[in-house]
């Protein structure tokens, strides 16, 4: 359980550094900015999605299966969601040689908090969809926070609602997110 938390403190990097007046784009952008500012921002956060893909401790169905063999001693970030829930999930999540390529988010939705899913995503380092997510409960301060971080939206490639088929191909298809990685 250790990794996750890790991860996640790393992600966290920028929203702790951001309220020490360090990165002004992210005040500027969150305030509807101008341009320059919005950009760095975009830039900023394109950059830490690219670094959390990198560092994600799950990039394959491989490391999946590594995973959940070891999440049974340890315990998963995943067991929060429901059974059925976390079978969904995880029988949708398509893969390349980046690591994720898209997953259905309802289950997450509909079960989860915005830290809860937060955690979930992270192991797979697409954490930052969390702000795409309307649905998650906000029961915490930090569910409130990781929601309003990361609410500016930058263009990224990424698409709600459609699946990852193949390599490059994102197909309409509710319930799902194809990543730009696909």
């Amino acid at each position: 359980m250790r990794l996750p938390i890790i991860v996640f403190t790393f992600s966290l990097a920028f929203a702790v550094t951001s309220q020490a007046g360090q990165l002004a784009p992210l005040e500027s952008a969150k305030r509807g900015g101008d341009d320059v500012s919005t950009m760095a921002f975009c830039q900023e956060k394109r950059l830490r999605e690219d670094l959390d893909l990198l560092n994600a401790p799950i990039r394959s169905r491989r490391d999946l299966v590594r995973h959940l063999r070891a999440s049974r001693d340890e315990g998963s970030p995943l067991l929060a969601l429901s059974e059925e829930g976390r079978r969904r999930f995880l029988s949708s999540l398509t893969f390349n040689e980046k690591g994720v390529t898209g997953y259905r988010y309802d289950d997450l939705e509909r079960e989860l908090t915005a830290t809860e899913a937060y955690l979930i995503l992270a192991l797979f380092g697409v954490q930052g969809d969390v702000a795409r997510m309307q649905n998650l409960r906000e029961e915490t301060f930090l569910d409130r926070e990781l929601k309003s971080l990361m609410k500016t939206q930058c263009q990224n490639g990424d698409y709600m609602d459609y699946r990852c088929e193949s390599r490059a191909t994102c197909t309409s298809h509710t319930r799902y997110i194809c990543k730009a990685s696909c």
